[in-house]
C-alpha cells in the first residue's frame, strides 16, 4: 500500500467505516440539496482518479433520484488547493440556488485573487473555550459520573468481545542453548493474517515446572532481553541458580519486528504511520490498542500450553503501552498471579487533561473513559501489582500530588499494589518477581 495518508482526525469519526459510512455516502446523503463537488486535477493527495470516481457515483445517484441539475463537479488544473477558479464556481453555484435574482456588477477577476494579510485573516477565537478545554472537562465529568461496574464487561464494551482466547497456531524455531537457559524464536498466529514474532527463554535445569512471565514491549520484544536488562535479570540469566522462571516476550501487532514500513506521505512533518493506523483502526470500530489486547490474551493462552510451564503461575508484565496491555490482559484473566507495568501510562485521563502529549496516536483508546480508567482496573484486581515509574501524558514521572490523586483509591482498594520510582528498574522487578514466586 502506497497511498495511506493520515487526514485530519475529525474526518474519521469512531466506527465511521464500521457503520458503513464513506465519503460518497456523506455526499449522497445531501439529496435533494444542491451539491457542488470541487477538486484539483493535479491534487497530490486526493488523486484525480479518486475524485472522478466519487463524482460519477454521486451524479448517478442524483440522476436516479430525479435531481439532474442539482449536482455539479468542477475540476481545476491546480493541485491540493482551493483555487480562484474554484472560488468563482462556488460563487456562481451559490448565486444560482440562493440568490437567483442577484445581478452582480463587474465580474470578479478570480484568476488574479491574492490573499489578504495574515493579520486581517485572523479571527481571534475565544481561547477560554476550545476543543481541548471541552474534552478535558468531559474527561473530568466522566470520572465523577462513572459508576462501579463489572470491569470485564466494561473492557469488552471498549475493545470488543474477546470471547475465550483461542490458543494460536505457532511455528517454532530450533532451541538454542545460552548458558543455563534455552532460547527459542517463535511465530504466533493470533488472528487471520496476523503473525507475531515471539521469543521464549526457559531455564534448562529445573525441577518441576517453571513459572511463566509474559511480556509486551512497545519498543520491541528484545529490548529488555538485550545486554542483561530487565527480563534477563528477572530470570537470573547468569546466576549460578537461576530463578525457576521462563519468559515469553511478544511483538504485538505494530511493535518490534511487526512495525509498519514507511509510507511516502510520511515525508511530511505531520505524517506518521501511527496516525494512519490509529485513525483508520478507530474508524473501523476496532482500535489498534483493542487488537493488541486480544493479541495479548492469545499469547497468554499459548504460554499456558508450553511444556514445562506451570499454567497456574503466570505473571503478565509490560513496558510503556505494553504495560497498559498487560493490565487489560490481567483484568480479563482471573488466573494470572501478578501484574507489572514499567514506564507505563498512569491513566487515560492524563491524555485528555494535558495540553501536551508525548504518547503515540495509537495509544488513545476511544470511549474508554465512558466505562473505566486504568487505576480502576488495578483497584479491582486484588492481586500483586508492581508499577515502576508510571508516567504522565508528557512521559514524565508523576509528582507526589499527581501520584496520590491518580492511585490513592486503587492502593486503598488493593493493599498488594506497589508503586516504585527508581533509576534501577531491573533490580526492582527482579526482587518483586522473586518474592512473588517464593
Amino acid at each position: 500500500m502506497l497511498d495511506g495518508y493520515a487526514p485530519c482526525t475529525e474526518t474519521l469519526a469512531y466506527n465511521h467505516f464500521g457503520n458503513g459510512i464513506d465519503d460518497i455516502d456523506l455526499l449522497v446523503s445531501a439529496l435533494s440539496k444542491p451539491l457542488l463537488f470541487l477538486y484539483g486535477e493535479k491534487d497530490e493527495v486526493f488523486k484525480k482518479e479518486y475524485s472522478v470516481d466519487i463524482a460519477a457515483v454521486a451524479k448517478a445517484c442524483y440522476d436516479r433520484a430525479g435531481f439532474h441539475d442539482r449536482f455539479a463537479a468542477f475540476a481545476d488544473t491546480c493541485g491540493h488547493a482551493y483555487s480562484g477558479a474554484m472560488a468563482e464556481q462556488f460563487v456562481r453555484w451559490m448565486d444560482r440556488w440562493l440568490k437567483p435574482d442577484r445581478v452582480r456588477g463587474q465580474k470578479p477577476a478570480f484568476s488574479r485573487i491574492t490573499l489578504l494579510a495574515d493579520s486581517l485573516l485572523f479571527c481571534y477565537p475565544d481561547q477560554q473555550t476550545t476543543i481541548f478545554s471541552l474534552n478535558r472537562q468531559l474527561a473530568l465529568d466522566l470520572r465523577r459520573r462513572r459508576d462501579t461496574v463489572d470491569l470485564r464487561e466494561a473492557i469488552r464494551k471498549t475493545i470488543g468481545p474477546p470471547g475465550t482466547a483461542q490458543t494460536p497456531a505457532a511455528r517454532t524455531g530450533k532451541p538454542f542453548r545460552v548458558w543455563a537457559h534455552e532460547l527459542q524464536e517463535l511465530i504466533l498466529q493470533t488472528d487471520q493474517g496476523i503473525e507475531l514474532p515471539a521469543t521464549l527463554l526457559s531455564p534448562l535445569a529445573q525441577e518441576g515446572r517453571s513459572a511463566g512471565l509474559l511480556f509486551f514491549d512497545d519498543r520491541g520484544r528484545w529490548t529488555e532481553l538485550h545486554q542483561e536488562k530487565i527480563l534477563a535479570q528477572a530470570v537470573g540469566f547468569l546466576d549460578d541458580k537461576p530463578v525457576g522462571l521462563a519468559v515469553l516476550t511478544v511483538d504485538l501487532r505494530g511493535w518490534g519486528d511487526t512495525q509498519p514500513a514507511q509510507l511516502p506521505y510520511e515525508m511530511a512533518s505531520w505524517g506518521h504511520s501511527s496516525r494512519w493506523i490509529s485513525y483508520v483502526s478507530a474508524a473501523n470500530g476496532d482500535p489498534i490498542t483493542a487488537m493488541r489486547i486480544r493479541d495479548g490474551l492469545s499469547a497468554l493462552a499459548y504460554l499456558r500450553t508450553v511444556t514445562g510451564i506451570d499454567p497456574d503461575r503466570i505473571i503478565v508484565a509490560g513496558h510503556g503501552m505494553g504495560g497498559v496491555v498487560a493490565q487489560h490482559v490481567a483484568a480479563l484473566d482471573e488466573s494470572v498471579i501478578g501484574l507489572c507495568s514499567i514506564a507505563g501510562l498512569a491513566a487515560y485521563e492524563c491524555l485528555a487533561v494535558s495540553e501536551q502529549v508525548a504518547w503515540s496516536h495509537e495509544d488513545f483508546l476511544p470511549n474508554v473513559l465512558q466505562y473505566y480508567d486504568l487505576p480502576e482496573l488495578l483497584a479491582a484486581w486484588k492481586k500483586p501489582v508492581l508499577l515502576v515509574n508510571p508516567l504522565d501524558a508528557r512521559k514524565r514521572m508523576l509528582d507526589a500530588e499527581a501520584r496520590k490523586e491518580i492511585f490513592a483509591p486503587a492502593q486503598a482498594a488493593n493493599p498488594r499494589m506497589q508503586i516504585i520510582e527508581t533509576e534501577r528498574p531491573a533490580e526492582a522487578v527482579k526482587a518483586w518477581v522473586e518474592k512473588l514466586l517464593r
